[in-house]
């Protein structure tokens, strides 16, 4: 795999739907890509009129060896994290739907010779639901 190593990181597949597909089967994806991530989540606090206290928590999958592009990730794929690569056993039984993915490009490093290779390399975050 490539990237940098990362603290609390776990086994994790990124599922792809097929164009035209619901989404509701796992045979509406295409061919798993797996990737080592760790699952974070943030929680963004606020104070509204009339003082009322509003915490609005955002989970985010961090991924510093997902080997696709940008242009490859779109809403509603699916994360899961899994147990093992040779069967597609989810380790907590839940499917993260893909609200945004972004690439960290603050974190890019200029090392495969193309600019889509440095992207499809670079760490990614996906905000998931």
């Amino acid at each position: 795999m490539y990237g940098r190593p990362m603290n609390g990181a776990s086994l994790c597949v990124y599922l792809r739907r097929k164009p035209n597909a619901f989404g509701g089967s796992l045979g509406d994806f295409l061919e798993p890509v797996y990737f080592l991530g760790r699952k974070e989540t943030v929680s963004k606090s606020s104070v509204g009129i009339g003082g009322i206290y509003m915490a609005n928590p955002q989970t985010y999958f961090r991924a510093e060896s997902l080997p696709l592009s940008a242009s490859e990730m779109k809403k509603d794929d699916a994360i899961a994290q899994v147990s093992s690569r040779n069967d597609l056993i989810l380790s907590d039984l839940r499917l993260w739907l893909v609200e945004s993915a972004e690439c960290l490009t603050d974190e890019l490093t200029l090392r495969y010779g193309s600019e889509e290779e440095d992207e499809r390399h670079a760490p990614k975050r996906m905000a998931v639901q």
